[in-house]
């Protein structure tokens, strides 16, 4: 079905910047339901992924040999901030399964804990890796987000110590999509950091770092 709706665009009369503002906005946003209700192979989004960074080549006069990382970075890294789906699919699998996690009914509780205990076991799937296991995942930035909680809050400037503290809602106070909506940050941060951790083992295309 993506085929399909890349090549209805192709073939328009519109330019290659908005073609690429219609699949960032529309074609990823009608992906997005299918995303969070089916368990896709992170190899099938890989190659829907690598399907969308061609059309944004072709129709943003890219290189063809040029850093791919440009279309998904965000914009104060000097990229053009279009959605990844690879990290989208990673975010809704944490979603749905946080959903589970936190649900009043107990079934749906103990669906999730089953989930964490096949995955903690090794029983991942076929073709899937540690990093793809949304229950550990969740396991994982919860962990992180409650430590930076209780130890992240610094002073980085010369005012003086506890001047202008501020501290955020903590994770256990917050509502639960609160919880999901820090979750999903982490991730895309994460991310980020991969590709600009990527970029700096390059001499030549990293001159903004």
């Amino acid at each position: 079905k993506i085929d399909c709706w890349l090549t209805r665009i192709n073939e328009s009369k519109l330019s290659g910047v908005i073609k690429t503002w219609i699949v960032d906005n529309v074609i990823v946003s009608r992906l997005s339901w299918s995303l969070l209700i089916y368990d896709f192979a992170p190899a099938v989004v890989q190659n829907w992924q690598a399907m969308l960074i061609r059309c944004y080549k072709r129709w943003l006069k890219v290189s063809h040999c040029a850093e791919t990382s440009i279309f998904c970075r965000d914009r104060k890294d000097f990229g053009v901030g279009l959605k990844d789906l690879e990290v989208e699919n990673k975010c809704f699998n944490v979603v749905k399964w946080h959903l589970l996690k936190y649900s009043l009914d107990d079934q749906m509780r103990s669906l999730y804990l089953d989930k964490l205990r096949r995955e903690q076991a090794g029983k991942l799937g076929r073709g899937r890796k540690a990093a793809d296991a949304p229950a550990m995942n969740i396991e994982r930035l919860e962990d992180e987000i409650k430590f930076r909680d209780k130890f992240g809050i610094k002073q980085v400037s010369g005012s003086g110590i506890g001047f202008g503290r501020f501290q955020s809602k903590p994770y256990q106070q917050s509502s639960n999509s609160e919880k999901r909506q820090l979750l999903t940050t982490q991730i895309r941060n994460e991310a980020e950091n991969k590709r600009i951790l990527v970029l700096m083992q390059y001499k030549m295309q990293n001159g903004f770092l």
